[in-house]
């Protein structure tokens, strides 16, 4: 895996990014990326991924795991269901860190944009997502770069 230490930076934001190892699992397809954060999900976390792979959403589905011990997040198994990249935390701090390292490596990458979305949330709202949010640009639910999905759709970068 890939390491990043501490002090990593996507566009020159000099962010605090936790350390991570970053395992890529595929190569880049996508204009946008899907990011999911995850620990210990255990068989939910394949139902999610394998209910996204049924649905032609066109986007790179990255992981962004808080440290999960219970074998979910076995690269292999990762790669069959199609996801583009697995990042592990290894620093300190919880979701929010796990979010600052994804968002931080998806656009480190060049994604044109990211949605965050719970590994549990409704898959057929990515559709949605990439129609009416992205390529319309509706700014009433889009930041910039950032879609979040779950808990209504809230905007942020």
């Amino acid at each position: 895996m890939e390491s990043s230490l501490h002090a990593a930076s996507a566009d020159g934001c000099g962010w605090s990014v936790p350390a991570h190892d970053a395992l890529p699992l595929a190569p880049r397809r996508a204009r946008y990326a899907v990011c999911l954060f995850v620990i210990n999900e255990a068989e939910r976390l394949h139902r999610q991924l394998a209910k996204m792979q049924a649905v032609d959403h066109g986007l790179d589905v990255v992981l962004a795991d808080g440290g999960s011990t219970d074998g979910s997040t076995a690269p292999d198994r990762l790669a069959a269901a199609g996801v583009r990249a697995l990042l592990v935390k290894r620093g300190p701090g919880r979701l929010s860190a796990q979010m600052r390292m994804g968002l931080a490596w998806c656009l480190g990458e060049g994604y044109d944009g990211v949605i965050v979305m719970d590994e549990n949330h409704n898959v057929l709202l990515l559709n949605r997502s990439i129609r009416e949010i992205f390529n319309v640009g509706n700014k009433s639910l889009a930041g910039k770069k950032v879609v979040v999905i779950g808990g209504g759709d809230t905007a942020m970068d």
